[in-house]
C-alpha cells in the first residue's frame, strides 16, 4: 500500500526481509476491525488534503532521507541541513 523509508544512501544502507510499512499495519488492523481508510500516497498536498478532509482522524506520513555526500538532493549534499520534508512533503 505505501513505501516506507527505512535507511538512506551510502553506507547505512540494509535490507529489513520482514519490514511491516505503518500505514499496512494500520489497513491491516482496520479490516480486521470494520474501519474505514482513506488514502493519499502522493507528494501532492492537495490530495493529502482532500483524503483528510473525508476522515475523521488523519494521520500523516512523510520520509526524510539522508546520505553521504555524492547526493544532493533539494540543496542537502548527502547528510540533511534540516528536518524539513522533500518533495512537498
Amino acid at each position: 500500500m505505501t513505501d516506507v523509508l527505512t535507511y538512506s544512501w551510502g553506507s547505512g544502507t540494509g535490507e529489513y526481509p520482514y519490514l511491516i510499512g505503518p500505514a499496512d499495519a494500520i489497513k491491516t488492523q482496520a479490516s480486521k476491525d470494520g474501519t474505514r481508510i482513506v488514502t493519499s500516497a502522493t507528494d501532492s498536498t492537495s490530495a493529502g488534503a482532500s483524503a483528510a478532509g473525508q476522515a475523521d482522524t488523519a494521520i500523516v506520513f512523510i520520509t526524510a532521507d539522508s546520505g553521504e555526500g555524492y547526493i544532493t538532493v533539494e540543496g542537502n549534499a548527502g547528510d540533511r541541513n534540516n528536518l524539513d520534508p522533500w518533495h512537498n512533503g
